[in-house]
C-alpha cells in the first residue's frame, strides 16, 4: 500500500505541492502554476466499464454550476498496466472546502462563551443547502 500511495504522489507532484494527506488517494494541493488550493483525489477502477461509467457520471457533475456546491474543476482519466493486470484510474480536481458548517458549529460551541448562530444566518445556511440540494435533484443526481 505504501508503494501505491508512493506511485499516487508521483503522478501529482510535477503539477501541485501537497500540502496534507487527508487520507489515501486525497490530498490537499496548491497548484504550482496558478497557486490556488484544491482537493485532488485519486480513485482506483480494475473493471474498464466502471470507470468509464464513472466518466460520465462526472462529465455530467461538471455541467453543473451553483454557488452552493464545490465545483468540480478538472477530471483526468489515467491507465496503468501492470505485469498481471490493469488499473484504470480517475484523478479528480476539486475547490477545497476550507470550513464546513460542521466546523463552524464546532468553533461556535467549544470554547466559552457559546456564540449561536442569529435567525438570518440560519435561514441562509438552510436557503444554502436547499438550493444545492435542488440543483442536484434538478440534474438526476442523488445525494
Amino acid at each position: 500500500m505504501g508503494q501505491e500511495e508512493s506511485k499516487q504522489k508521483d503522478l501529482i507532484t510535477d503539477q501541485f505541492n501537497i500540502l496534507r494527506t487527508i487520507s489515501p488517494g486525497e490530498y490537499w494541493v496548491r497548484r504550482k502554476k496558478k497557486g490556488d488550493e484544491l482537493q485532488l483525489r485519486i480513485l482506483t477502477f480494475y473493471l474498464q466499464e466502471e470507470m468509464q461509467e464513472y466518466t460520465k457520471l462526472l462529465d455530467r457533475r461538471k455541467k453543473i454550476k451553483n454557488p452552493h456546491l464545490l465545483e468540480l474543476i478538472e477530471h483526468t482519466q489515467i491507465n496503468e498496466q501492470g505485469m498481471c493486470s490493469a488499473a484504470f484510474k480517475i484523478r479528480t480536481l476539486v475547490e477545497y472546502p476550507f470550513k464546513c458548517i460542521h466546523d463552524e458549529i464546532q468553533e461556535r460551541t467549544s470554547p466559552p462563551p457559546k456564540r449561536y448562530f442569529s435567525e438570518d444566518e440560519m435561514w441562509s445556511i438552510l436557503y444554502s443547502c436547499c438550493h444545492a440540494l435542488y440543483t442536484l435533484y434538478l440534474n438526476k443526481f442523488n445525494h
